[in-house]
């Protein structure tokens, strides 16, 4: 069985590309196993979507811990509650592809690495998006990272790359 893993955004778009790829594969549903992957900031905001955050990572500025257990109530959604994971997920199982639902832990790029070692993955479809290199530099690159980190074949899809809604 071809194991993938398609880590998604909050970005519905990007996650429609990334599993209408893995559906245009040339192989059978029954012989691909697929995990679609978020990670949810404690807010309910999947990752990218804080620029304060993202400011501060620039700045090598991290919460205290106990900042960080006073904002993890139960306010923190579950994967399989985000839109984009839900429209990823409806047309996996439309096109009649079995898979499952994971989080990612924080900081995301290490835990797509982390989590496509745990799975054993065979592949891993990432999103991509256009960023100036100013963008890149002050929000970093989740996908350069994975990229960089992992030895597990990564195909990058783009924006462009939309499902035809009927």
């Amino acid at each position: 069985m071809h194991q993938v893993l398609v880590p998604v955004d909050s970005d519905s778009d990007r996650a429609l590309a990334q599993v209408s790829f893995v559906t245009s594969l040339p192989m059978r549903p029954d012989r691909v196993s697929i995990v679609l992957a978020h990670a949810v900031a404690d807010d309910g905001r999947g990752p990218g979507d804080d620029p304060i955050a993202a400011l501060g990572s620039l700045f090598q500025w991290q919460p205290t811990q106990e900042a960080t257990n006073e904002t993890q109530a139960d306010q923190k959604p579950e994967p399989h509650k985000i839109s984009s994971v839900l429209e990823a997920a409806k047309h996996l199982d439309e096109a009649g592809y079995e898979f499952s639902v994971e989080e990612i832990s924080h900081p995301v790029d290490e835990g797509i690495v982390s989590l496509a070692a745990e799975l054993d993955a065979d592949h891993i479809v990432m999103g991509g998006r256009k960023r100036s290199p100013a963008g890149k530099v002050i929000f970093g690159s989740i996908t350069h990272s994975v990229l960089t980190e992992t030895e597990k074949p990564v195909t990058i899809t783009g924006d462009d790359h939309h499902v035809d809604a009927e």
